[in-house]
């Protein structure tokens, strides 16, 4: 098992936590970049009713190789028609109205090559606008309208002004289109008149983890799961922050619980650890929670050692940080010194929680530190198995064995939590090959018999996501019809279908649909929409033009993994004249590929690397 296959009680068990880019998890408690665009007023756009030009000031080019583009035509993206290190032409259809929200891409580098940054400038008009031409002359950078619900999306730096002008608290919403909870929390809760009202003096940003100009946002603040709600005071600095769906009631009660002491997490330690005065049991258990939620393990076991009787949050941050200790070991003696931490930690924690789904994920990670053949190691998986049947079985041992903190966005569905943290375990075990895939489609069982509809976003993705994993590929192709019925234009959605779709060997139909995926797809997205469209490819024998539309990809500046690079590389040396059969066995375990894993997506509840 993973020696990542962990959760801290407060992040939840059903959130997907994620790896930006490489590089992105930083040392607990070390400085964090600025956010802010590094070309500045370098780039000139100019937009006629036929023609895009975007020039360049000396000291600065365009990386032609990366798809410099207009966006949001229904004919899909328009490329510049002449393309040089400072100048790029785009022309538009003549006689067409631009489309509202319609935006031109830019990859702008510095000459030094120190960094290559995307460029986003809105050309089209608000959808109020009746105006048939777009609009003439230069743009700036657009000044954005927040969405229906109060939510900017495009420019973190100007709300972040927004909130200190008007010293308000900010709330950013960390959430990416393939997330389940993500898509629960805000149709569920985001969406509703509760919160809206309680929110309404706040300034609150969406930030897509998806998208490449918000990976230094995620960086800067830690995020190491989505869905996240990070609460900011008006100087950007954290107060405190939510992980994972929760009922509209808690978001609302934390909103106003912020908005009744806006006191950042940093001067609440500050306040806690120096004052000489005694500090109540409540108030530390409050700052260790809101540390160890915040990526702060170190911190938080400083604070929690002074609870007694010791908290489940001391054992988790322990683990916690035994776990990292753990990862950045190079040798062996030092491996197998955190080896037996970990272990001695887990051991620990298991006796003071023992029938919880939380001792579920400890007893995982025990697994991972243990050799495969151990008697212990066989022990361990046979009582776990049967902690679960427990659950399965027992109404009252269920209750008390899943807390509202760890249930997350399986609100309501706890049956099918436990069904599919049984899965992920024996999943990531990496031996049981034949329970694995049984315990998948019990999973999908217990998910049909949960009364799932199509009209419920998160729960509907997250059913498709077991069904896929439990190779019913034929059910799930209908269940995401289904959703894609209920949202069109969800591009994530046909991506997955594309997917599906390769995975029953239908790859004329996977062909089409991925290619309309593509056409709306940004960011991390297009490169998963790509994978699936070399698959295609092959699959239809069309060996070159799967090499071809991965060496489009293979040039882009943006995502600096090499991981990525092996992925596709080993895409394109699949035999020729075998596709049809090496590309099943690429999308084996019901098509889940490594390189969802590297660029992010977590499409169970297991945890990725930090």
């Amino acid at each position: 098992m993973s020696l990542h296959f962990q959760l801290s009680i407060s992040r939840g068990l059903s959130v997907c936590l994620l790896m930006v880019h490489s590089g992105l998890a930083r040392a607990e408690g070390a400085s964090a970049p600025s956010v802010a665009s590094r070309v500045g007023g370098a780039l000139t756009v100019e937009v006629t009713a036929e023609q895009v030009k975007a020039t360049l000031k000396e000291g600065f080019h365009f990386n032609l190789k990366a798809p410099n583009q207009v966006k949001g035509w229904p004919s899909g993206p328009i490329r510049p028609t002449k393309a040089m290190n400072q100048l790029l032409e785009i022309n538009l259809p003549q006689g067409a109205a631009v489309p509202a929200g319609a935006v031109v891409l830019l990859y702008v580098c510095d000459d030094a090559n120190t960094f290559c940054d995307i460029e986003r400038r809105e050309i089209g008009r608000s959808a109020s606008s009746d105006a048939k031409a777009p609009p003439t002359g230069e743009v700036a950078r657009a000044v954005e309208r927040a969405d229906r619900h109060g939510f900017y999306h495009r420019d973190f730096g100007q709300v972040l002004k927004m909130a200190a002008t008007g010293k308000k608290i900010l709330l950013v919403e960390f959430a990416a289109r393939w997330c389940p909870g993500c898509q629960r929390l805000t149709s569920e809760v985001l969406a509703k008149k509760a919160f809206s009202k309680a929110a309404k003096d706040l300034v609150k940003f969406y930030a897509d983890i998806d998208l490449f100009e918000n990976f230094d946002l995620s960086k800067k603040y830690s995020v190491s799961g989505v869905p996240t709600l990070l609460f900011l005071d008006s100087d950007g600095k954290e107060i405190t922050r939510l992980v994972d769906y929760r009922q509209e009631s808690v978001v609302v009660a934390l909103v106003n619980e912020v908005k009744a002491n806006p006191i950042a997490l940093d001067k609440l330690k500050q306040n806690i650890v120096t004052t000489k005065e005694k500090v109540s049991q409540k108030d530390r258990l409050l700052l260790g929670r809101r540390l160890l939620t915040a990526d702060r393990p170190s911190e938080a076991i400083e604070v929690l050692e002074g609870v007694m009787p010791p908290p489940t949050e001391l054992y988790q941050a322990k683990i916690d940080r035994a776990s990292r200790a753990l990862k950045n070991q190079k040798g062996q003696a030092g491996e197998a010194a955190s080896q037996t931490e970990l272990r001695t930690l887990l051991e620990g924690a298991l006796k003071h929680e023992s029938d919880t789904l939380r001792s579920v994920l400890w007893r995982g990670q025990l697994c991972a530190v243990m050799d495969k053949s151990a008697v212990e190691r066989r022990k361990i998986i046979k009582d776990t198995e049967s902690l679960v049947l427990k659950l399965l079985s027992d109404p009252k041992a269920l209750r008390h064995a899943v807390t509202m903190d760890l249930v997350g966005e399986y609100h309501g569905l706890e049956k099918f939590l436990v069904a599919v943290t049984w899965a992920e375990f024996l999943d990531e075990l990496g031996d049981h090959a034949t329970e694995v895939k049984g315990a998948w489609q019990k999973a999908a069982e217990i998910g049909q018999a949960s009364g799932i509809t199509d009209r419920q976003p998160g729960p509907g993705l997250r059913y498709l996501v077991v069904l896929v994993a439990a190779e019913k590929l034929v059910e799930a192709d209908r269940w995401v019809e289904q959703l894609i019925r209920n949202e069109p234009e969800n591009t994530d959605l046909l991506r997955r279908r594309a997917r599906i779709l390769n995975g029953l060997k239908r790859y004329d139909e996977a062909l089409k649909v991925g290619e309309q995926s593509r056409k709306s797809s940004e960011g991390k997205i297009e490169f998963l929409v790509v994978e699936q469209l070399a698959k295609s490819y092959i699959g239809l024998g069309r060996a070159d033009a799967a090499k071809a539309i991965l060496d489009e990809v293979l040039i882009r500046p943006e995502l600096k993994l090499e991981k990525l690079k092996d992925q596709f590389e080993k895409l394109t040396r699949l035999p020729v004249n075998n596709v049809t059969e090496s590309v099943s066995k690429w999308d084996a375990n019901g098509g889940r590929s490594e390189l969802d894993q590297d660029l992010g997506e977590s499409e169970t509840t297991r945890p990725i690397d930090k």
